[in-house]
């Protein structure tokens, strides 16, 4: 695939990983787009591939977003205790309901903090182990 914004042959895998980092809430989702782009041709290395993709695409965006709020940080504000509990479905209930924006600093803390709670529940998961052993049988 073409990686129009950046202008270069990108890893598909990239390009499914991105809008699932954002619009796939669960395995049932995962499993609809995943049918879509393979068609018949979707197999368990293809499911596993698209996993791991995930995961790195959402620390880099957690990455991403730290970095704008590190720039953004008022001197001597306080930690915020959402920060261990942070969930993506729970800053996304709170951009919804207008109480996160993602133009203020605690809104790019909490939802850097998002990306990476959930790429570190992934990442402690059986799922991930399964994944890993499988691409590492090529």
């Amino acid at each position: 695939m073409a990686d129009w914004d950046a202008a270069f042959l990108n890893d598909r895998y990239v390009d499914l990983a991105i809008p699932a980092i954002f619009f796939v809430a669960n395995e049932s989702e995962e499993q609809m787009l995943l049918s879509a782009y393979f068609g018949g041709d979707l197999n368990a290395y293809h499911g596993a591939r698209f996993f791991i993709m995930r995961q790195i695409g959402r620390m880099i965006y957690a990455i991403i977003m730290f970095r704008l709020a590190c720039a953004a940080n008022p001197a001597g504000l306080p930690d915020d205790p959402d920060m261990s509990t942070m969930t993506l479905r729970k800053a996304g209930g709170q951009m919804a309901a207008g109480e996160l924006s993602l133009s203020s600093y605690r809104g790019q803390l909490l939802y850097g903090k998002a990306l990476l709670n959930e790429a570190l529940i992934d990442l402690r998961s059986q799922r991930f182990t399964r994944s890993m052993a499988l691409l590492a049988e090529g």
